[in-house]
């Protein structure tokens, strides 16, 4: 298990990559397959909603 930052890579409308960074909470890995877990403990601000 891990706590960290996840990069997501996306194409944008003009064919350029871009990058997100996501926090999650845990990294549970199974065998091959990999987990992200991020607790919803304070939902009270919008930005957190999305």
């Amino acid at each position: 298990m891990d706590v960290g930052i996840v990069d997501v890579y996306t194409k944008n409308d003009e064919g350029k990559t871009t990058r997100k960074q996501f926090e999650v909470d845990f990294v549970v890995n199974q065998g091959s397959q990999r987990y992200y877990i991020q607790v919803a403990y304070d939902m009270t601000s919008e930005e957190k909603q999305k």
